[in-house]
């Protein structure tokens, strides 16, 4: 509940201060938008043995790629 407007206003500080590129930040919000579409759409789909089971990998490999560096 509180993301969207704390991140409106960090977004609008660092747009004050020169640093977002409006181009990219539409693309990578229109991104975000069909990938939330599509995700919902897989995951409602999946049973919740599934979607545990896939997270948890997610998880693992990102937890590896942390320890292991680049």
């Amino acid at each position: 509940m509180l993301v969207p407007p704390v991140g409106l206003l960090a977004a609008l500080t660092y747009y004050r201060q020169g640093y977002v590129n409006l181009e990219m930040a539409a693309l990578i919000a229109a991104g975000f938008f069909l990938g939330d579409l599509g995700g919902a759409q897989v995951a409602v789909g999946l049973s919740s043995a599934v979607l545990e089971k896939v997270f948890g990998v997610a998880l693992l490999l990102i937890s590896v790629k942390m320890i292991l560096g680049k």
